[in-house]
């Protein structure tokens, strides 16, 4: 992975995590459909970043998934589908499609 692609994905990790944690809905749906919680990125513990890193590698397909499904004007309001879709296209640079 590029200097450039290492820097998207350790921001987008934290995005994604915001966004969903912001939102009893939006962290319900990705809750049942990855059976896992995101983690929040520790400053003081180098074994959160792994796991914080290891939920979002492993259930990658099922963020994307979750991001489209809020694209949807009758699922989602205007802030919610904003930052979904500026999180997918941040995701797209990063990921080797």
């Amino acid at each position: 992975m590029r200097s450039f692609q290492r820097h998207v994905f350790w921001n987008s990790r934290e995005i994604i995590f915001l966004l969903f944690s912001s939102s009893t809905q939006r962290w319900q749906l990705l809750r049942e459909k990855t059976g896992k919680n995101l983690k929040r990125l520790s400053d003081t513990r180098w074994s959160s970043h792994y796991e914080s890193v290891k939920v979002v590698k492993e259930n990658i397909e099922t963020v994307v998934s979750s991001l489209e499904h809020f694209q949807d004007t009758t699922k989602a309001n205007l802030d919610t589908r904003s930052g979904a879709c500026l999180l997918l296209l941040r995701l797209f640079v990063i990921l080797p499609f």
